[in-house]
């Protein structure tokens, strides 16, 4: 599951820290989505937790300290205007203030912390400790989970004073075994969701993961039309709503794909110049570069790089690796599609 795991430990040092931080932004996000969850219906909440990626594509270019290309700037414009056009149903009955403050709270709090969330996992996942070890998703997991479970306990203690606490002592045993295995799912789930984390962009890990959860919209517009009250819609605007939810749906999958899509690999071949010292270190510093390995015949080195876009890769190329003194000659091949 994580090669990096082997016993459960507490994590030090800075580790400890994005740790602890991403416990808190996961605690604060939960608290929220419960909160909301409470005001609003799912097909409100959801669509605009989508709005995550573009905090987390913003994050991703400060890291990089470069702008979004030209595909991510329209998947956030797709992903918008989808959101703002599936959730238009969700109105409802409540006041248009009402409903502009609850999205507030979507796209600004919620959204905010979980994007947080996501980026301290990320730090603490590529954090090496003293003996140069990196930390493990499942340690990760484990002590984010307790630091979640130690918040809402904290968060539910007023409630639990006013006669909470005996519902939960009425119900518990019915729902322990149903919590347990979801429960189970979502470690699961989370872990291989973090162990992702260190292999890409972290808004592309998001839009993948978010791919599932954005299907899920148009079949639940479907599916109103034969069960309106479990789905949440019905009355006189019942086919509007899922025009509409249909629409925004698949504008927000449209956009959340291609980001998925946007990141590329290319290997490069180069060469060295006659009578040049091989500085390998110069081409693992540049940002971009995932491995470099010495191959024989007419080429000295073989380059795996990953970018965020196609024009990227040629500016790395371009300005970067071609640019090295010792550097005589490169060719690059785009990898078009990967098998294992």
């Amino acid at each position: 599951m994580d090669g990096n795991f082997q016993r459960l430990k507490l994590p030090t040092g800075k580790v400890a820290i994005y740790t602890l931080l991403a416990g808190l932004f996961a605690t604060g996000s939960t608290i929220l989505y419960f909160y909301l969850m409470s005001k609003n219906g799912s097909s409100v909440i959801m669509p605009f937790s989508q709005f995550v990626l573009i905090y987390l594509l913003i994050g991703d270019a400060i890291s990089d300290r470069e702008k979004p290309v030209i595909v991510e700037v329209q998947s956030i414009a797709m992903i918008a205007f989808g959101v703002i056009i599936a959730s238009v149903s969700g109105l409802g009955g409540g006041s248009f203030t009402d409903f502009l403050l609850n999205v507030f709270m979507i796209i600004g709090p919620f959204s905010l912390f979980s994007a947080l969330y996501i980026f301290f996992q990320k730090k603490a996942l590529t954090t090496k400790d003293k003996q140069g070890k990196l930390y493990d998703s499942i340690n990760l997991r484990v002590w984010t989970m307790l630091i979640i479970t130690i918040g809402q306990v904290v968060s539910a203690a007023p409630a639990l004073s006013k006669g909470g606490f005996s519902e939960v002592s009425n119900s518990w045993k019915t729902a322990l075994t149903p919590v347990i295995f979801s429960m189970l799912l979502v470690f699961l789930s989370i872990v291989f969701y973090t162990r992702a984390l260190t292999m890409g962009k972290m808004s592309i890990v998001k839009a993948l993961s978010s791919v599932s959860v954005v299907t899920a919209f148009p079949i639940i517009g479907i599916a109103s039309i034969w069960l309106p009250n479990i789905f949440g819609f019905g009355g006189e605007n019942l086919v509007l709503d899922i025009v509409l939810k249909l629409s925004g749906s698949s504008l927000i999958l449209i956009g959340v794909i291609a980001l998925a899509l946007s990141e590329t690999k290319s290997i490069l071949l180069a060469k060295a110049k006659q009578g040049f010292a091989i500085k390998v270190e110069e081409l693992t510093k540049i940002k971009g570069i995932e491995s470099v390995s010495f191959i024989t015949g007419q080429y000295d080195l073989l380059i795996n790089i990953k970018m965020r876009s196609i024009g990227k890769a040629f500016s790395l190329v371009e300005k970067s690796i071609a640019k090295l003194s010792w550097i005589d000659d490169v060719i690059t091949f785009q990898i078009m599609k990967e098998y294992e």
